[in-house]
């Protein structure tokens, strides 16, 4: 059996992609290379945060393309054929992941119930005013929360505040701004209460945590899917051949798929995968 490849050969070129965490971020990078010279089609595969790119030139400059993914607020590094991508495999990442989720939650849970505690259960408060005292709770929380923002909630401030600054705000803009705001408000209501109006000052350390820690747990239970995503597309890339059987000199000669080129004749034998399509 032989078929001949007549697609025209499409110059492309793969990115690392770093950064990226959701559907919109698909679209804000794929939209940032469409502007880029000589770029025909840009594809994003999010479960391997990758950026498979087509283009014009037969020598497509990677540059451009790289600042044009940094400039959207991402990070992007060119990765030759065949080679992974740099960085944490999937498992250390989801393990990161959930160490710092945990982190969050232990730091939230103390906060949540001196703050939320005191106001579904009355005697709970009395205690609280009782053997700690309001500046003292607040001052606990204001420490804990602190910990929390500065460790497992740094990524969405550095991450959504960068984005927000290149007027390309992202999920993580919206978590920096929300839980940011309440923290900010918060530090005023405890350090500063007078320049508050009367009846006004009081503390919100609790939704800010709130905010890291859920969105934390969404995080990772997200990536845990798309790395179980990922596996499967790994082992189906896996059964892709690698090499093909092509006609050398009169004679069929198993050679790597990247030898093979337009007007090549390819011998598939009975049972074997065909190699190319065109």
């Amino acid at each position: 059996m032989t078929n001949s490849a007549s697609n025209k050969s499409v110059s492309s070129l793969t990115l690392a992609l770093s950064g990226v965490g959701c559907a919109s971020c698909i679209a804000k990078i794929e939209n940032a290379l469409a502007s880029v010279d000589g770029v025909k089609t840009a594809a994003v595969n999010l479960a391997a945060k990758t950026v498979l790119i087509e283009s014009e030139q037969s020598r497509p400059n990677p540059a451009p393309m790289i600042a044009a993914v940094e400039k959207a607020g991402y990070g992007a590094t060119l990765l030759k054929k065949d080679e992974p991508a740099e960085g944490p495999s999937v498992e250390e990442e989801l393990s990161h992941l959930k160490s710092q989720t945990l982190l969050a939650a232990i730091l939230t849970l103390p906060v949540f119930i001196l703050e939320m505690g005191s106001h579904l259960y009355q005697p709970f408060h009395h205690w609280v005013m009782a053997s700690l005292g309001q500046s003292m709770s607040w001052g606990v929380q204001f420490l804990l929360t602190t910990l929390l923002l500065l460790g497992p909630g740094r990524r969405f401030f550095t991450h959504g505040l960068k984005a927000l600054f290149q007027r390309s705000p992202s999920m993580d803009s919206l978590v920096a701004l929300g839980s940011g705001s309440a923290y900010v408000y918060s530090l005023v209501a405890t350090f500063l209460p007078g320049v508050l109006p009367q009846g006004t000052a009081q503390v919100y350390y609790e939704s800010a945590a709130l905010i890291i820690t859920l969105i934390l747990v969404g995080r990772y239970f997200e990536e845990k899917a798309k790395g179980r995503t990922g596996e499967a597309i790994a082992k189906l890339m896996d059964l892709n051949p690698k090499t093909a059987r092509v006609e050398r000199n009169g004679e069929f000669v198993e050679v790597p798929l990247a030898s093979v080129v337009v007007e090549d004749r390819i011998q598939v034998r009975p049972g074997e995968t065909v190699p190319v399509d065109g």
